[in-house]
């Protein structure tokens, strides 16, 4: 008897569906929704095999009805082959996106919005992990937004630095004594340049016992800070700096003497590690002095000087979760929070009609 050729849906993309997918698919297919979002957002995989041909197109059909790009194979042919998985994480150059992105994100991860902010505003931004290559492209189709930034990073490839507050010499003593057999050492509560392994299992042993924070370094954002003008250059120096200010920054040598007592001076901000290098080069090659700050664990705080009226951004700060206590006068200075989320805060403020500066924490 002549056996009947089978057929599998393999999915290759996400594409432009959302979480709400997983649910739709297992519904239809009887299988538990984690399953089915696991095989989505690690793509490309088998959803199903040994179909027939008729059976797979209209699953297909399905399927590609709800955004997810798929193809009908042969049951014969051979599978995809394991995927590198990475973990993304999503940085705000333009803070104003903050509200826009967090809604695409919640839909897509199947969050809800106010879960998604916190994650954007909680350093190092990281929003979703073990996820495909294909999910990578989805994620940065979906946030092509100007001043959206999505970065991805292999975890069992990259490096880290583990970050521990204040512990007490009861939480110390084991601690440093697991550090030396691993032959580590600790400098001002940092653990740097650990690879994956070492970095798991320093995590699995105290993370949930010591307060610490384990950073991916690809997900560091850096602020490019101009350091010093060009009226502290030799004279032959001075046209090259000054055209580059301008063309640049817009600053012209009428600006300086308003911008000196501001310095050093934040130029740039959220920039990688690679791009904050590229600016400070093009800078330098302009003979202008920038430092570079990394900002990614950076507390701030806002300081108002000026309103228009105070109850109305009593109530804002409110909203915020920035109200520190009652505002009775001006200058009032606000908790301190995350460096997105004062940014965030800072844009709301002046959209208000508010004059605020940042105060950063001691």
């Amino acid at each position: 008897m002549d056996v009947l050729p089978s057929y599998r849906l393999t999915i290759t993309s996400i594409g432009e569906a959302s979480a709400l997918a997983a649910k739709v698919i297992a519904e239809g297919l009887g299988s538990p929704a984690d399953r089915v979002a696991e095989k989505l957002y690690r793509a490309p995989s088998i959803l199903a095999d040994s179909l027939s041909l008729e059976v797979c197109e209209r699953l297909a059909e399905m399927i590609r009805g709800l955004g997810i790009e798929a193809n009908v194979e042969s049951s014969q042919a051979p599978p995809p082959p394991p995927n590198e998985l990475f973990d993304i994480c999503v940085h705000l150059t333009d803070i104003a996106q903050l509200p826009k992105v967090s809604e695409d994100l919640a839909l897509f991860l199947g969050m809800d919005t106010s879960t998604m902010i916190s994650l954007l505003i909680t350093p190092p931004a990281m929003v979703i992990g073990g996820v495909s290559d294909a999910t990578y492209q989805a994620i940065k189709s979906r946030l092509n937004f100007p001043g959206v930034h999505v970065i991805a990073s292999r975890p069992t490839t990259a490096k880290y630095d583990i970050y521990l507050e204040s512990l007490t010499s009861q939480q110390l003593h084991p601690f440093k004594r697991f550090l030396q057999r691993l032959k580590l050492t600790m400098t001002d509560s940092v653990l740097a340049d650990l690879d994956y392994d070492t970095a798991q299992s320093i995590w699995k042993q105290f993370g949930h016992c010591l307060p610490m924070q384990v950073i991916n370094q690809a997900f560091y954002r850096y602020d490019l800070c101009l350091v010093s003008l060009p009226g502290s250059l030799s004279v032959s120096d001075q046209p090259s700096a000054q055209d580059y200010l301008d063309q640049t920054l817009g600053m012209s040598p009428m600006d300086y003497s308003s911008v000196e007592p501001h310095l050093p001076l934040v130029i740039a901000e959220g920039l990688s590690n690679q791009e904050a290098l590229q600016q400070q080069t093009e800078f330098s090659s302009h003979n202008l002095v920038t430092s570079i700050v990394n900002v990614t664990l950076q507390r701030l705080k806002i300081e108002i000087t000026e309103a228009p009226a105070l109850p109305p951004i009593q109530t804002l700060l409110q909203q915020l979760g920035l109200l520190d206590s009652p505002i009775k006068s001006l200058p009032y200075v606000t908790r301190d929070t995350s460096e997105t989320y004062a940014r965030f805060a800072k844009h709301v403020l002046e959209w208000s009609g508010a004059q605020v500066s940042y105060k950063q924490c001691q």
